[in-house]
């Protein structure tokens, strides 16, 4: 049918879609991919955010573990405090991943001012998350992971107890928040010897509790 339109015929116009072509569902995703892409370049990132002048710039990534795994882990950080959040996702689907991540950022609504992500295809549907959160979310360049280093930084801490052989279904959510409890509660001398749980608490007004 596709065909006699492209060769002259006026069917078109009978589709409820109004379409001349198919398109498929690859076309599809990479036309959705690009428009996202496009939305906020790394270049307009605030200077704040690499000078750590104020609380509330955060940068996020997902850890894979094993290919056969159904979970994933998604990981947080906060520039300025060090703060690091953790939980375990269910597959690698933009939209569970998205909102996975405003839960986490939820106790800190009004106070996220920037996200920066890698292109993975999990972060390209976050206009609703940066809607509700009220921040921007920025994508680094292709195959810079500098431009988000906190993260990186802290996935090699992680990665120390999930290998990238790691099996993600068997992690509990238990498990998760201890380490994430671990983490935040160790004291850094970039931080005048306070942890980040407490940088955060005294920054953000916000008190976790594990």
């Amino acid at each position: 049918m596709y065909r006699e339109i492209a060769c002259g015929a006026d069917w078109d116009k009978h589709f409820r879609s109004g379409r001349s072509a198919r398109h498929t569902q690859r076309s599809r995703r990479l036309a959705a991919k690009t428009g996202v892409r496009a939305a906020t370049p790394i270049q307009e990132r605030p200077e704040a955010y690499n000078l750590r002048l104020e609380f509330g710039h955060w940068e996020a990534d997902l850890l894979l573990g094993r290919r056969d795994n159904t979970y994933a882990v998604l990981v947080v950080k906060e520039r300025l405090s060090r703060l690091t959040l953790v939980c375990r996702v269910r597959g690698q689907r933009s939209q569970t991943v998205m909102r996975a991540m405003h839960r986490l950022l939820r106790p800190y609504q009004g106070q996220v001012k920037t996200v920066t992500t890698d292109n993975g295809h999990e972060f390209y549907r976050h206009q609703a998350f940066a809607c509700a959160m009220g921040c921007t979310m920025y994508r680094c360049d292709p195959h810079s992971p500098w431009q988000r280093g906190q993260v990186e930084g802290e996935n090699k801490n992680l990665r120390q107890c999930m290998p990238k052989s790691f099996d993600a279904d068997q992690l509990t959510t238990r498990w998760l928040k201890d380490a994430e409890r671990k983490i935040n509660m160790r004291p850094k001398l970039v931080l005048d010897n306070y942890s980040p749980l407490e940088v955060a608490h005294k920054l953000s007004g916000v008190a976790l509790r594990y």
